[in-house]
């Protein structure tokens, strides 16, 4: 009940962030190294909100598709990243919920990033390093990515 509780504010929180007027949306593509899972390629979509010039919440969602190693299956980690903007670079850290179509059960988590982004007027582009951990059971899925998209609207 408590998971399902806190997944539930979880979304309720991407939910009330995306939808701004001067919101910034980034779809980017995307890899990761997890552990037992081997590569895995997949898409996303961030929707970033300035709360002053320093500080930012990055709430995104992606998908992976992993087939090289022991698994071949699908992840759809939710992120929701509190970020520190340093001018050109940014770093933070966040929490997670990644659910699995397979017989891997969906995992809570957290992430750490560190990124660069470049952004004149309503588009820009970035890049940036995440290590995403997990609760340890049947595969481990820890293991760092990058992530590489565009910005549209907002700052």
């Amino acid at each position: 009940m408590t998971r399902k509780l806190l997944l539930g504010l979880f979304v309720a929180i991407l939910l009330a962030v995306a939808p701004q007027a001067q919101a910034t949306i980034g779809p980017f593509v995307s890899w990761q190294n997890a552990d037992d899972l081997d590569n895995g390629y997949g898409l996303g979509i961030s929707f970033p909100r300035n709360f002053t010039p320093l500080f930012r919440i990055d709430p995104r969602v992606s998908w992976y598709n992993y087939s090289g190693g022991s698994y071949d299956l699908n992840a759809f980690p939710i992120d929701l990243i509190a970020e520190i903007n340093l001018g050109l670079f940014y770093g933070g850290v966040g929490g997670s919920y990644t659910i699995y179509d397979n017989d891997i059960k969906n995992k809570w988590g957290y992430s750490f990033v560190a990124g660069a982004k470049l952004q004149l007027g309503g588009i820009g582009v970035f890049g940036d390093l995440m290590w995403r951990g997990s609760e340890k059971d049947e595969a481990n899925v820890d293991g760092f990515g990058l992530n590489v998209g565009i910005l549209l609207g907002g700052n």
